[in-house]
């Protein structure tokens, strides 16, 4: 007999799910008094929803004395559902290239495995991104491992990060300079378009082109980098490579890997997420 979703028992074993995902195999649980001081639930209730859970497989729990309660294993699919926590809703990059669209489809499969409801966004610029998780709306958000630290360093109490290695942000040789027509060196470069909706473009941008060397900056969204450096309006800009629809070379734009070490690091660090 399934209980009406909006009486005590099932709002107890709502709170009970929600607080079991968080928890891993081998934690010891909060006492019934804890749980009843936390959840706002009567200790009856705390016993019978625990029960509940054990019967119907979702978790496994062991008595050990004075030590409490353990948690032996836990079903993550059957906590998920009966916390109506709904979708878990991620935000990426735009999927202008092959590494976030290779992440997303990783996470997918990964999340389908746990029989977990995922909802994926795209969204440029990590610091939007990590907005709509401060701002609760998004669960998580993929950036690189330099634009999560500068963007929650302030509160990094508040905030759970993951890192996924080197290369799973951007491969190593993504990150480029182009360069407008007829333009083959770095000689008569005067004008550099960046994003700084970009934690990470603008800072490699700054790193290849220093503000003392007397350049001019551009703020021009990334996706309209190649265009304004084919019409001239631009000399150069730095540039993560991305599927287009006409080749650089088809419009004249030159290409040169990074020259600064300080860019090459920093590209390198980028690559991380």
């Amino acid at each position: 007999m399934q209980e009406a979703a909006f009486s005590p028992n099932a709002r107890a074993l709502e709170l009970l799910s929600r607080d079991l995902i968080g928890r891993q195999a081998g934690d010891r649980l909060p006492t019934v008094a804890q749980y009843q001081e936390r959840l706002g639930i009567g200790s009856g209730t705390v016993q019978a929803r625990l029960r509940l859970l054990a019967s119907i497989g979702a978790i496994r729990l062991e008595a050990h004395g004075h030590r409490g309660t353990v948690l032996v294993e836990r079903d993550l699919s059957k906590l998920w559902s009966l916390s109506r926590l709904g979708s878990v809703r991620g935000v990426l990059p735009l999927p202008e290239s092959l590494e976030p669209v290779t992440l997303a489809a990783i996470l997918r499969q990964q999340f389908e495995a746990l029989k977990v409801p995922l909802e994926l966004l795209y969204l440029h610029g990590s610091d939007r991104r990590i907005g709509m998780v401060r701002d609760g709306e998004a669960h998580f958000a993929v950036t690189s491992q330099p634009a999560a630290a500068t963007a929650t360093e302030i509160d990094a109490d508040h905030w759970s990060t993951l890192e996924f290695g080197p290369e799973t942000y951007h491969r190593q040789d993504a990150m480029i300079v182009l360069l407008r027509p007829h333009l083959s060196t770095d000689d008569r470069i005067a004008t550099i378009g960046f994003d700084a909706q970009s934690h990470d473009h603008t800072q490699v941008t700054l790193a290849e082109f220093p503000t003392d060397l007397g350049y001019r900056y551009v703020d021009h969204p990334h996706g309209r980098l190649p265009g304004l450096l084919a019409e001239g309006l631009l000399d150069a800009a730095v540039w993560h490579r991305a599927a287009l629809a006409i080749p650089l070379s088809a419009v004249g734009i030159n290409v040169r890997p990074l020259h600064r070490p300080e860019a090459i690091a920093l590209a390198r660090a980028t690559g991380e997420t």
